[in-house]
C-alpha cells in the first residue's frame, strides 16, 4: 500500500506539472497555427502527457529494480500507453468520456487476456473466480451492460442521475464478496504468488480510484462553480489558464475514469500472467533483466531523451506565440458583469440607446440591463419568462424569445405595476421553438431552429413562414437586420455558413464559413462582427466579397461566446459555461 501511494502521489504530480506547463505549451501550437484546440483535444494531450510522464518514471523504477518481474509490469503498461495513443488520435468521433469511445475496447482486451491467463489455472478457486469476474466484466465494457441496466431502471423507478455509477460499485463489492467466500483457496492464493497479488491489488485500487472520479464529477462540478466570484476575479490569470484543464469537470473526470479502467485492466492482466509464472518459475522473477553494463547504457539513453524532451519543452514555453487580433483577457476588455452580478448561462445581447445593454439569462430566467453604469434586473414579478434564449430591442420595448414556451414577449416599462412583460406572439401564432429575433420597424423576424425556419411577424397581419433549402441551412442560429441595404443575414451554428437572406423573395446567398459561428451583428459601414464558439474568437466578414478577418481571440476558459452587440464604439461580448453548463467558468458579460 505504501508503494502505491508513492505511485499515487507521483501521479498528482506528474498531473500538476503538465497542468502548470501546458497552457504555453497550447499557445505555441495554437498560434503558430492559427488553429485553436477543442477542450476534448486539450482533455486527451493532458492524459496522454501525465501518462507518458508517468510511463518515463516507471521505466526508470523499473532500471533501478533490475528484475523481471518489474518489467513485466512496465511493458504491459507501455502497450497500454500505445492502445490509449491509438484512442488519442484515432478516434474522431466519440469523446472520451463517452462510453462509446475506442478506449472500451483496448480495456475490454486487456480484460479477456487477464481471463484467458486465470482461467489457465483452473485447479484453483480463486483463479477460475477472477477469470469469469474479469470475463463478464469485458463483456459489461464491451456490450455497456450496466449502462443499460441503469437505463432499464431509469425508465421504471426514479433514479439519480449517477445510477449507472453506483451499478459498478456493486460489481466490485460482489468481486470482494467471492474473495472473502474463497478465503482459504486465496491464502493460498497469496502464499504461492505474493508478487501478482500485489499487482493485483494495485489494479483494483486503480480500477477504484475510476469509480471514485466518476462517482464524484457531480460534487466538484458544483463545488467549483460556487467559487464563480474568484473566477470572474481572476479572469485572464494564469490560474484560469492552469485550470481550463477541468474547465468540465464531467467532462476530464469520465475520461480519467476510462483511461484508469484501461490501466486496471493491464494490471489485471499482468498479475494473471505473474501469477502463472511465479509459481514454477519464481527465480526467473527474480533474475535481472539484464546486464549492469547495459542497464548503465540504458539509462544513459534514456536520460539524454529525457533533456532533449525538457529542452524542447522548455523552448515552446519561452517562445510562445502571438495571436491574430486581440487576445482577451489582455487586450484592453472589461468585465462589465458574471456570477456575482446574477449571470448563469448567458445566452444573448442587445444594445439600443433607449436602453443600454440588455442581456438574456437563459439560467435563471431573468433579463438584466446595464443602463448609464447601473446594472438591474428587468422586473418579472409574475415570472412569466422562463428560457429566454434571445433579446431584441427598439425604441420603445424589449423582445424576447422563449423557446420552451414557444412565446415571444414584450416588456413595456411604462405599463403599470411594474410588470411589464406581457406575451406578443405564441404558438397561437405558429411559433414552435422561437429564438432568434430581429426587429425591422414593427415587424419581428424570427428564426425557429428546431423547425429550421425565418417567420415575419406583424401584429394584425397573418404570420409568414420559409423554411430555405441549402446544403448549409442546418441548425439557424442568429439572425441581424441591416437597414441601410434592406437585407437580413443569418447564421448557422452547425455548418458555420452566414447566409444574406432576402425573405420577400424567398433566396438566400452564403456569404462566409466560419468553424461553427453563433451569434452576428451589422455594424454600420455593412460588415458583420461574428462570435464562434469552435475558435472561441471574434470575426469581421465582408458580405461583399466574403473575406473575413479575426478580430479578437479568447482564451482557452472564455472561448464559449455567444452573443455581441455594438453601441457605435465598443463590442459587448458574452462568454458563457459550454453546452448545458458542463463547465464551472462562470458566464461574463465583456
Amino acid at each position: 500500500m505504501k508503494r502505491y501511494s508513492v505511485f499515487v502521489a507521483c501521479g498528482l504530480l506528474a498531473f500538476v506539472g503538465v497542468a502548470v506547463v501546458l497552457p504555453r505549451v497550447l499557445d505555441f501550437i495554437e498560434f503558430r497555427f492559427d488553429a485553436p484546440l477543442p477542450y476534448e483535444a486539450v482533455v486527451r494531450l493532458t492524459l496522454l502527457a501525465v501518462y507518458a510522464a508517468l510511463l518515463a518514471g516507471g521505466l526508470w523504477w523499473a532500471l533501478v529494480r533490475c528484475r523481471n518481474r518489474h518489467f513485466l509490469v512496465w511493458v504491459a503498461c507501455a502497450f497500454s500507453f500505445i492502445a490509449f495513443v491509438l484512442v488519442v488520435f484515432g478516434d474522431q468521433t466519440h469523446r472520451l468520456m463517452e462510453e462509446f469511445s475506442w478506449i472500451r475496447y483496448s480495456t475490454s482486451l486487456f480484460l479477456l487476456l487477464a481471463s484467458a491467463a486465470a482461467f489457465m489455472r483452473w485447479r484453483s478457486a480463486v483463479s477460475s473466480a477472477l477469470g469469469a469476474g474479469f470475463l463478464f466484466a469485458a463483456l459489461d465494457e464491451v456490450l455497456q451492460l450496466h449502462e443499460k441496466l441503469g437505463q432499464f431502471l431509469g425508465a421504471r423507478v426514479s433514479l439519480p442521475p449517477n445510477a449507472t455509477d453506483y451499478i459498478t460499485v456493486v460489481y466490485a463489492v460482489a468481486g470482494l464478496a467471492a474473495v472473502l467466500l474463497l478465503m482459504k483457496s486465496a491464502r493460498r492464493f497469496v502464499t504461492e504468488t505474493p508478487f501478482a497479488v500485489t499487482v493485483l491489488f494495485a489494479g483494483a485500487v486503480t480500477y477504484a480510484l475510476s469509480t471514485v472520479f466518476d462517482t464524484v464529477d457531480f460534487f466538484i462540478l458544483e463545488r467549483l462553480r460556487g467559487l464563480g466570484a474568484f473566477w470572474a476575479a481572476h479572469a485572464g490569470s494564469y490560474v484560469t489558464d492552469v485550470m481550463y484543464t477541468v474547465w468540465a469537470p464531467r467532462n476530464f473526470l469520465n475520461g480519467l475514469e476510462e483511461l484508469l479502467e484501461q490501466v486496471a485492466a493491464a494490471l489485471f492482466f499482468t498479475a494473471l500472467v505473474s501469477a502463472l509464472v511465479e509459481r514454477p518459475s519464481r527465480r526467473w522473477m527474480d533474475e535481472p533483466v539484464a546486464t549492469e553494463q547495459r542497464i548503465q547504457k540504458i539509462k544513459r539513453w534514456g536520460s539524454a531523451v529525457v533533456g532533449l524532451v525538457i529542452v524542447a519543452v522548455a523552448v515552446v514555453v519561452w517562445a510562445g506565440g502571438e495571436p491574430q487580433g486581440l487576445l482577451i483577457p489582455g487586450g484592453g476588455e472589461t468585465i462589465i458583469a458574471s456570477a456575482p452580478q446574477g449571470l448563469s448561462h448567458a445566452d444573448d445581447v442587445a444594445y439600443h440607446p433607449a436602453w443600454g445593454v440588455i442581456v438574456a439569462n437563459e439560467g435563471r430566467g431573468s433579463v438584466y440591463q446595464w443602463h448609464d453604469g447601473l446594472w438591474q434586473q428587468i422586473p418579472d414579478p409574475q415570472h412569466r419568462i422562463q428560457n429566454p434564449d434571445s433579446v431584441a430591442v427598439d425604441d420603445e420595448r424589449i423582445y424576447v424569445s422563449d423557446s420552451a414556451q414557444g412565446i415571444i414577449f414584450a416588456y413595456n416599462k411604462s405599463l403599470s405595476g411594474g410588470d411589464g412583460w406581457r406575451p406578443l406572439f405564441t404558438r397561437a401564432d405558429g411559433l414552435t421553438h422561437p429564438e432568434a429575433l430581429a426587429t425591422v420597424e414593427k415587424t419581428i423576424y424570427v428564426l425557429d431552429e428546431g423547425e429550421k425556419t425565418i417567420s415575419k411577424l406583424t401584429q394584425g397581419a397573418k404570420a409568414e413562414s420559409w423554411r430555405p433549402v441549402h446544403p448549409r441551412w442546418v441548425a439557424p442560429e442568429s439572425i441581424a437586420y441591416d437597414a441601410a441595404r434592406k437585407r437580413l443575414y443569418v447564421s448557422d451554428d452547425e455548418s458555420g455558413a452566414v447566409f444574406a437572406v432576402d425573405f420577400a423573395a424567398r433566396t438566400l446567398r452564403e456569404v462566409a464559413k466560419l468553424p461553427r459561428s453563433e451569434d452576428i451583428i451589422v455594424l454600420p459601414d455593412g460588415t458583420l462582427i461574428a462570435t464562434d464558439t469552435r475558435a472561441g474568437a471574434l470575426f469581421r466578414i465582408y458580405p461583399d466579397d466574403g473575406r473575413i478577418e479575426k478580430v479578437a481571440q479568447f482564451k482557452r476558459p472564455y472561448r464559449d461566446l455567444q452573443g455581441v452587440a455594438y453601441d457605435g464604439e465598443r463590442l459587448y461580448v458574452i462568454s458563457a459555461d459550454g453546452f448545458g453548463s458542463s463547465s464551472f467558468m462562470p458566464s461574463i458579460l465583456w
